[in-house]
């Protein structure tokens, strides 16, 4: 079924987006302002994160809102760059074990516990929409385009990937801390910005 709808709507989305492109492109290219985004690139960005939110749907990782945030994010990071796309994958992969990891224990602990560790649209959004807006910036800026770090010669390009991989890496680490703390530290942890013990988790 799934197949289907991929076939049947994914598709014609995809060629009217690089139809769109192309004209675009060919109204500025006077102006040389940027190039068409490749269609198997297209089809990439809106079939991958597709696929990955079904599937985090059917593991009841993600709810029906998380998965319609999901897909826009990943739709946006793979435009931009698969490295983008790569680092998300891999925070979602890694974050969704982490949550269902001893998830006895967490049960025990949060009474607004749920299985699977659904995440909805604003978690979705507080974890990945810095990186989604810088996405967009590197999007505009650069182009549809993967570049090595080097600051001398693509030096936005460098300074914006920087600062997705950053974000990512910030709730990457906010995520491991929140799923690994809560059911291994045998006391409360301190607040640093406060001093005080905190409830786990």
């Amino acid at each position: 079924m799934f197949l289907a709808v991929l076939v049947v709507v994914l598709l014609p989305v995809t060629l009217l987006f690089w139809l769109t492109n192309v004209f675009l492109y060919s109204f500025y290219t006077s102006q040389n302002v940027w190039e068409p985004i490749s269609p198997l690139r297209l089809l990439l960005a809106i079939s991958l994160p597709a696929l990955i939110a079904k599937n985090g749907l059917r593991k009841k990782s993600l709810s029906k809102s998380g998965a319609e945030a999901g897909f826009l994010v990943g739709l946006i990071l793979t435009l931009s760059s698969y490295c983008f796309m790569a680092s998300l994958l891999v925070f979602f992969l890694t974050g969704s074990k982490l949550t269902k990891w001893r998830s006895g224990q967490k049960r025990k602990l949060d009474s607004d516990f749920k299985e699977g560790g659904q995440r909805n649209w604003l978690q979705v959004i507080c974890n990945a929409g810095i990186a989604s807006e810088l996405s967009l910036l590197y999007l505009i800026d650069v182009g549809c385009s993967e570049f090595p770090i080097d600051f001398q010669k693509r030096y936005s390009a460098s300074w914006l990937s920087m600062a997705v991989l950053g974000a990512l890496s910030c709730s990457c680490g906010d995520t491991f801390a929140s799923e690994i703390g809560s059911v291994v530290g045998k006391t409360d942890p301190w607040l640093v910005t406060t001093f005080q013990r905190v409830p786990r988790g």
